[in-house]
């Protein structure tokens, strides 16, 4: 059923949106800005008054980017480590959340608070202490010095361990409904 409007209501309606796209275009201009001043040479830059479109569109820059600094190996250690740290979290927060949403053991409300815990301590508390450490081991400047803080996160494991729980219920009530025993069902 559609919902019928009043006139002001229509209004209301347009002008929210219309707010909101103004917003959007506002929030645009620094990345159209940016956009277009990557084509400009380094005499129009720093024009006053600014103009957004370049006078003469040039190239250049993105030439000299590869020249100035090898942003092609920034691009590959980016992706790869991103990667890593993705994949590492995604392991660990759904072997953790599976292990406390399905198993019951000695200790699992405790452990699972404490790592529920971390996720409240900033990183600025911890950093220096994190630095000293790894400069103990000698991994500073080193690709597992970067990847060792991103092997886990505890938001995850809660996140997979709340997904994990609520499976397990709702294939309890499933299965408990088509009178299938608690010894019955498959794991």
């Amino acid at each position: 059923m559609v919902e019928s409007r009043t006139p002001l209501g229509w209004a209301l309606h347009i002008l929210v949106h219309a707010l909101l796209l103004l917003g959007a275009i506002f929030m645009m201009l620094p990345i159209v800005w940016m956009f277009f001043t990557s084509f400009k040479p380094p005499t129009e830059v720093s024009l006053w008054p600014p103009r957004i479109l370049p006078e003469v569109w040039t190239l250049e820059n993105f030439r000299g980017i590869f020249e100035d600094a090898p942003f092609d190996r920034f691009f590959v250690n980016s992706l790869g480590l991103s990667l890593v740290a993705t994949v590492s979290v995604c392991v660990t927060s759904l072997a953790a959340g599976a292990m406390f949403g399905k198993y019951k053991f000695p200790g699992r409300t405790f452990l699972f608070l404490a790592i529920l815990a971390t996720a409240i301590v900033p990183f600025e508390s911890y950093m220096i202490p994190l630095y000293l450490q790894l400069i103990d081991i000698g991994w500073i400047n080193t690709y597992q010095g970067i990847v060792l803080p991103t092997l886990f996160m505890s938001f995850g494991v809660f996140l997979l361990r709340q997904h994990t729980s609520s499976a397990i219920d709702r294939k309890s009530t499933r299965l408990n409904s088509s009178h299938v025993s608690e010894s019955r069902m498959p794991s």
